[in-house]
């Protein structure tokens, strides 16, 4: 997009633009791209609606649950700024598990998007009760296995290597 406006071609329409029109209206600025044409003596002027300068005021209110402010076009990064809010409000939020894997295929797909190891085989998901997690927490921190049976130990130390060894894991902690 920034491409196409610094070129001087109309991101709506694809043809070349003759100049950038700032219209105020209210306390917002919209964006025009103006077409010129002259044919013979005539001059025939066109525009095309490119959206505010900085964000749709009345749209976004219809998102406020979800945080999100809806910007126009020339906001190059409102896409990024898109997911960081929509990632904010997500944690907020019940998922059922059909919601949940849905979630995980888009994550996996945009780490590809963002040049990182993904995919379901790059990531490991290990699983761990609150227990265990108190345990590793516990070896981790004091390298002390005081307390612990000896099965408890050989399964903490066992998870710790795991979740703390190279290579990308997802731990999930089971609720009991």
């Amino acid at each position: 997009m920034r491409e196409m406006l610094e070129r001087g071609i109309c991101p709506r329409c694809g043809e070349r633009m003759t100049y950038l029109e700032h219209r105020k209206v209210g306390s917002n600025t919209y964006l025009y791209a103006v077409h010129v044409k002259k044919e013979m003596k005539r001059r025939h002027v066109r525009k095309c609606y490119l959206g505010p300068e900085s964000e749709y005021i009345n749209v976004t209110h219809m998102h406020t649950e979800e945080g999100l402010v809806l910007r126009g076009m020339t906001s190059y990064d409102r896409a990024l700024e898109y997911l960081k809010r929509i990632k904010d409000y997500l944690k907020t939020q019940e998922l059922d598990e059909g919601r949940k894997k849905l979630l995980s295929q888009i994550v996996t797909e945009l780490m590809d998007v963002a040049g990182m190891e993904g995919g379901e085989e790059g990531i490991e998901t290990v699983t761990i009760s609150k227990e265990e997690l108190k345990d590793i927490i516990q070896y981790y921190d004091k390298r002390s296995t005081r307390g612990m049976t000896s099965e408890r130990t050989k399964k903490c130390r066992d998870v710790f290597r795991k979740v703390f060894s190279p290579g990308r894991r997802i731990l999930h902690v089971q609720e009991f």
